[in-house]
Order: structure tokens, then C-alpha cells, then sequence
């Protein structure tokens, strides 16, 4: 089975997509869940800056064939938001210069949670669960 049958199989159990910070600590989910991520972030790479990251239209087609599929991940959903705060609470502010891809990516977000939080842009409600986070 493919990776993106594994997806589509994931959604179809599930009636979701994966998520990079699951409830239950699921190394498969979180797998797939970087999978999906990387597909993403290579169709917004431009074209000339894509490298050894391969993009075919076959592949794009593929993907846009999963139910509600979205190339721009709505960072704005509010079970998506609350995965990435309960993996927070749980673990606690991975380091800034992690190898492991999980804490990688969790730490852009934290770093987009800052940003989005100086500018004056992040909800109160997640500034008041975040403040409750050791080192944020």
C-alpha cells in the first residue's frame, strides 16, 4: 500500500486527516501526518526552487482525489490548534535546534504562535492557553 492509499484509508477510518501531534501517541499517524505536510510544502515551493523534490502533476492529481483535501492547512481549525497545544502541554516547548522532525515542526508553529501573537493577530482564548505552557 502507497503512502497516499495509507492517507486515504487514515480518512476514511477516521473522517480526518492525520495529525503531527495526535491525542494517543500514534507513530503511524504521525508518519502519514509528515508525509501530508511535506506534499504540501513542496507544491508551494516555486517551481525553480523545488530541487531534488520531485513534483509531478500525476502525483498532484493523486492527491486532489482525497476527500477534502487542501493544499493550505487551516491553521485557523480549531482541532488542529488544539492537537499542537495538548502535544505542548504534555511535552512541554521542544528544543529550537531539534533533528527530530515531530519537534521540528512544532517548533514553526510555536514560532508562528509568537509572530502571529506580536503582531497582535493570535486569539485571546489561545494566548490564555498558551501562557498556561512552560517556556512559551
Amino acid at each position: 500500500m502507497t503512502t497516499l492509499e495509507s492517507v486515504g484509508k487514515f480518512y476514511e477510518t477516521h473522517s480526518r486527516y492525520p495529525e503531527p501531534y495526535p491525542a494517543k501517541d500514534d507513530a503511524e499517524e504521525k508518519e502519514l501526518a509528515l508525509w501530508c505536510e511535506k506534499q504540501r510544502s513542496i507544491k508551494a515551493t516555486p517551481l525553480d526552487q523545488r530541487g531534488s523534490n520531485h513534483w509531478s502533476l500525476d502525483k498532484e492529481a493523486a492527491l486532489k482525489t482525497l476527500p477534502n483535501w487542501h493544499w493550505i492547512r487551516n491553521d485557523s481549525d480549531d482541532a488542529f490548534w488544539s492537537s499542537r497545544l495538548a502535544f505542548l502541554i504534555a511535552k512541554g516547548v521542544p528544543p529550537s535546534k531539534s533533528s527530530n522532525k515531530i519537534e521540528k515542526s512544532l517548533h514553526k508553529w510555536i514560532l508562528l504562535q509568537r509572530r502571529l501573537y506580536g503582531k497582535g493577530e493570535l486569539k485571546k482564548e489561545r494566548c490564555d492557553a498558551l501562557s498556561d505552557v512552560a517556556g512559551w
